[in-house]
């Protein structure tokens, strides 16, 4: 390029070089040249017609080889919002046209020639060949110079800035690689005009592409690979159109077959292959975005009294929009999901889930026991109220007091007295307890906030009520276990038909009676009878109550009922066998060690459970997604980044 600009200035100094006489004569012995140049090109020109291609080689059907390369100088911009692709390039062509030769040796040793090839001051013809699909070429040399040597061979390098649609695929941005097709060839001229071929080396191998020494690689893009391919295209010039085979494509589609022409146009057609640097879009968003929903998950090891845990939640969900809002100017506006859109999208999701299940946990610890008239306390407590003879059941005129205290709406003490009617005429505790658990109410809103809240809980609470009650079963099963129930008393068991609430009958006289509550009892003489089976229960003694005894003084005990009475002082009776039946011995406690209600229920029976369950409920749910929730996150982000090498680009 350097001497063909040192020659045109040297051609445009011949005529002043020719006035200014010495001063010619400093340009040495190319200046001597000159004339002859001049007079060499005005022959050459003189009948020579430039819109006429030169003639192709002898004893061949084809025009005029134009051997082609392109040097590429640089690949300007990747523009994936427009899905166009800029670049620099130097396209050299090589033809021989015998209309341009001459002997050096009769022009005074000129072996090179310059002419102009474009524009209003053309000279010489030069093939009209360009990129098909290129919506923009710009020509960075306005006068366009050829370079002709005396055995007719031409030379000229078109640097040429090239823009053209490549339609890319970004479902895998930031990791994507884009593959950029084009076809270069002659715009007009069919192979019998212009033969248009890949240039070849010495070595007689194709190098249709080749980098300039100053090549520009992209700062955002690696050229991955760059392959042509040369082949004769024919195209249909008949008025009906052709039928196409299938899996044809581009506008160079073979057509062989169709065509009424039958003129080959021989194209070269390059495929570029691009790829993305991820570096900065994977550790200024996609980093960021992950670490943010992370750092999200973090709330579940806070207790939801510290009251910052909705708060994370909020700033972790708006943090990870803010990323994507930011990114957006950068991200390729297109049609499909991209990969980082993807990960925005499940992020912003479990970030979502995360202030979910912050706001139901801690929505759970903050419900509080019920403590209204018809609350399960309040309802609980009227039956240890009611039982004023401590006899641990409830007699008809001890259920009509304890209803009139409560004061509860008429419909509600109807419904209950209904209930207790199908009972018969002693109420046991585990009868009230069924009772209890269909008529309580809580404080509603007061109590849990939400409807939502107290559906949630509604299971959990029932299933709380029937641990309870099993509890109070294995109490009143160890006091029946070591006699400290009356004869009496363990037959004094009641069922209840309704659905929902347990059928208890007697059975052999004790055992059935799971749920009727020890009461407190007076002491009575130790008798001898006919024992039933389930006497056997009495039996064993429980450590953790004092052992039935006998007192050596006292007053005289009311005994089982029976009339039966001891003197203070006297021994128990030895264990007789009577006709028809097998002895067993009755042990009654002495006062200190009756079991009373209190010792059988305690607070904790009574209580409403809503509190604790409602905690018990929110632990569960932390510990839950405690591990789920990071640990799907976690696999779906691998899985969705695994087909990526990201240390590879």
């Amino acid at each position: 390029m350097r001497s063909i600009v040192l020659l045109a200035s040297v051609l445009a100094a011949v005529a002043p070089a020719r006035a200014a006489g010495p001063v010619g004569l400093a340009l040495g012995g190319y200046a001597g040249k000159l004339p002859n140049a001049t007079a060499l090109k005005r022959a050459l020109l003189e009948d020579y017609e430039m819109s006429v291609p030169p003639p192709g080689p002898p004893g061949s059907e084809r025009g005029v080889l134009v051997s082609v390369q392109m040097a590429l100088n640089q690949l300007v911009q990747v523009d994936t919002t427009t899905e166009e692709i800029q670049f620099y390039a130097w396209w050299r062509h090589n033809w021989v046209d015998p209309r341009l030769q001459w002997r050096p040796e009769d022009w005074g040793g000129v072996w090179e020639l310059t002419f102009v090839s474009v524009g209003e001051y053309k000279e010489v013809w030069i093939p009209d060949d360009l990129v098909y699909e290129a919506v923009k070429s710009e020509y960075e040399a306005p006068d366009l110079l050829v370079n002709v040597y005396s055995d007719g061979s031409v030379f000229v390098s078109v640097p040429i800035a090239t823009t053209l649609p490549c339609p890319m695929k970004l479902k895998d941005f930031p990791f994507d690689e884009q593959h950029c097709k084009f076809t270069f060839a002659s715009w007009t001229s069919n192979a019998f005009e212009i033969d248009t071929q890949p240039r070849y080396d010495l070595g007689g191998k194709p190098v249709p592409i080749a980098f300039t020494k100053d090549y520009h690689p992209n700062q955002e893009f690696d050229l991955v690979k760059i392959k042509s391919h040369h082949f004769d295209s024919v195209y249909a010039c008949c008025d009906e159109p052709p039928s196409h085979s299938a899996g044809t494509e581009g506008p160079f589609a073979a057509l062989s077959g169709h065509s009424c022409c039958n003129e080959p146009y021989p194209v070269i057609t390059f495929e570029m292959s691009v790829r993305r640097h991820p570096t900065t879009y994977f550790y200024g968003i996609l980093l960021p975005m992950i670490l943010t929903t992370l750092a999200g998950f973090l709330a579940f090891a806070a207790n939801p009294d510290s009251g910052e845990r909705i708060g994370l939640g909020i700033t972790c969900l708006l943090t990870s929009a803010a990323i994507y809002i930011v990114a957006f100017e950068v991200l390729p506006k297109t049609g499909q999901m991209t990969m980082i859109t993807e990960v925005h999208v499940i992020s912003f999701c479990f970030s979502w889930a995360t202030l979910a299940v912050s706001v139901v946990s801690v929505s759970l610890y903050a419900v509080k026991a019920s403590g209204g008239p018809i609350s399960e306390h309040e309802l609980m407590m009227a039956f240890v109220r009611a039982d004023t003879d401590n006899s641990g059941t409830l007699e008809k005129g001890e259920v009509e007091e304890a209803l009139k205290k409560l004061g509860l709406e008429p419909s509600v003490t109807d419904r209950l007295r209904k209930d207790l009617a199908s009972v018969g005429d002693v109420v046991t505790l585990p009868v009230w307890y069924d009772l209890v658990a269909e008529v309580h109410t809580t404080d509603g809103l007061a109590a849990y906030h939400s409807p939502l809240v107290g559906r949630l809980l509604g299971p959990f609470i029932k299933r709380e009520h029937e641990k309870r009650k099993a509890t109070v079963l294995r109490r009143v099963e160890a006091a029946i276990a070591r006699n400290a129930l009356s004869s009496k008393v363990l037959s004094a068991t009641h069922t209840r038909s309704r659905d929902g609430v347990r059928r208890r009958r007697t059975t052999g006289g004790g055992r059935a009676l799971l749920g009727h509550l020890g009461l407190a009892h007076q002491a009575s003489n130790t008798s001898v009878s006919n024992a039933s089976p389930g006497d056997s229960l009495g039996r064993s003694m429980s450590a953790s109550y004092a052992p039935a005894r006998v007192y050596d003084d006292g007053p005289t005990q009311q005994g089982d009922g029976d009339g039966s009475s001891q003197q203070p002082g006297a021994d128990v009776e030895s264990p007789r066998r009577p006709s028809g039946g097998r002895a067993s011995i009755h042990t009654m406690p002495d006062p200190a060690a009756n079991v009373r209600l209190e010792d059988l229920v305690t607070e904790h029976e009574l209580r409403d459970p809503s509190e604790i369950i409602a905690r018990k409920v929110a632990g569960y749910i932390d510990l839950a997604a405690m591990i789920v929730l990071p640990l799907a996150y976690v696999i779906t982000i691998i899985v969705l980044l695994a087909p990526y090498n990201i240390n590879a680009h």
